[in-house]
């Protein structure tokens, strides 16, 4: 199919899915809350802006996703959708630009009434544009993003063969209602430094703005350090020094989120093994640590009561990807978790052109 017709379609899909719920948006944000085993130190990833100057003349023009998760727990195993969220995303690219939107749909205050659930859904709405400039291995890059928020008070879902086709039905297709002030602008800024041989150190951070302050600046760079977040990864050549395909490839990278917050506190650990079948296609397994820290120095330590760890399947073919992934928390191999301790399954299929 035409490249520009699937855009064109694309963007009457994301257009239609946005007016016909009077207010709908997109989800952009510059630290993912779902884990998708990706650094701020990628070069290629989408969490840091300053990856932007790293593409190449043949690099997509066109980025789009959808990303489905839920969360499990024993005590209520007879639902299909206990606590789903899903994210659709499209993105598309300049030189050194990109234009992001996005669509968050997630739910809360979930009561079992007879034979279905009543939630509060909520979606969140958002555009966001993100420069990028490198000179040497070092790379600079700027974000902005902004969007609102839109709520539905009776989000029902069946506890039977229809819940799949309600939660679509519901987030999708139904009418929401604008919360009140609940406009959101963020300023952010990126670093990307290419120290040696494939390994980078990254830094993103992010300030709310008030978009309904009358003062003249309402910057607060004490938010820059407090919601400051820095990555460190590795990954091995694609190539071979004779210019062949390596069939196996290894990634590393550690992410420290938001080291300033004592409540977002958080880090990410991972190791991807990776195996070439061909130049275009490749499948890889990965597992991974994650932990919400309360002080800077559990940040260097792993608290099995809090920690979760993460295992996931990817597949890359040409201009399609999918990743499967599994959360499931340290306490669980100890037998000691409890009803509130939940089991999270994630699938995201993203398609570039």
């Amino acid at each position: 199919m035409n490249k520009r017709v699937v855009v064109f379609f694309s963007i009457i899909l994301v257009g239609s899915s946005i007016f016909s719920s009077v207010g709908s948006s997109i989800f952009s944000s510059v630290i993912n809350s779902t884990w998708i085993n990706e650094s701020l130190s990628d070069s290629s990833g989408t969490l840091n802006p300053a990856n932007l100057s790293y593409r190449a003349d043949g690099s997509p023009v066109f980025d789009s996703f959808i990303l489905v998760d839920d969360k499990y727990h024993s005590g209520n195993i007879s639902s299909i959708l206990q606590n789903p969220e899903s994210k659709l995303g499209a993105t598309f690219y300049g030189i050194n630009l990109a234009l992001s939107l996005g669509i968050y749909n997630y739910l809360t205050q979930g009561e079992e009434k007879s034979d279905r659930f009543i939630y509060i859904g909520h979606t969140i709405y958002s555009i966001g544009l993100d420069w990028g400039w490198a000179t040497g291995p070092v790379s600079f890059g700027l974000s902005m993003s902004g969007g609102s928020e839109l709520i539905k008070n009776n989000f029902y879902l069946r506890n039977n063969a229809f819940t799949i086709p309600d939660y679509f039905v519901n987030t999708f297709f139904s009418r929401y209602e604008v919360v009140s002030s609940s406009q959101f602008f963020k300023l952010g800024f990126g670093f990307r430094y290419e120290i040696f041989d494939n390994f980078s150190i990254g830094i993103v951070s992010t300030s709310d703005l008030s978009v309904y302050s009358t003062s003249k600046s309402n910057l607060d760079f004490a938010d820059y350090l407090k919601n400051a977040c820095i990555g460190f990864s590795k990954i091995t050549p694609k190539y071979a020094e004779n210019g062949e395909l390596n069939l196996l490839r290894f990634k590393y990278f550690t992410d420290l989120l938001y080291v300033g917050n004592n409540d977002n506190r958080e880090k990410r650990i991972s190791a991807e093994f990776r195996l070439q079948l061909s130049r275009d296609f490749y499948s890889s397994i990965y597992f991974g640590l994650q932990e919400k820290d309360d002080s800077i120095l559990k940040l260097f330590l792993v608290d099995v009561d809090k920690a979760s760890s993460h295992f996931g399947l990817t597949f890359s073919w040409n201009t399609y990807d999918l990743i499967l992934n599994t959360e499931v928390p340290l306490v669980y191999y100890s037998g000691s978790n409890t009803i509130t301790d939940y089991v999270v399954a994630t699938v995201k299929f993203s398609y570039q052109i």
